[in-house]
């Protein structure tokens, strides 16, 4: 397995919690399923990862906690 890592940034960003991310999307007017969708995730992966369901750990669920901001991460 070939993982590269991205520059270590100097800068704290902030990680957000799930209900954050629910208000941000509300307040937006997008839902979860579109925001699934338009990023190409599974919209029962965000579903379970926005109510604490899943943890964001790994692959797909990973992916989705890492652009929604839930977590510090790296995307392959």
């Amino acid at each position: 397995m070939n993982i590269t890592a991205e520059p270590v940034s100097t800068e704290k960003r902030h990680i957000k919690t799930r209900e954050e991310v629910r208000e941000n999307l509300a307040r937006s007017g997008i839902s979860i399923a579109q925001w699934a969708d338009w990023n190409d995730l599974p919209r029962t992966t965000v579903y379970n990862l926005l109510y604490g369901r899943l943890t964001g750990a790994r692959g797909k669920a990973h992916q989705a906690a890492v652009i929604l901001g839930l977590k510090d991460g790296i995307l392959n």
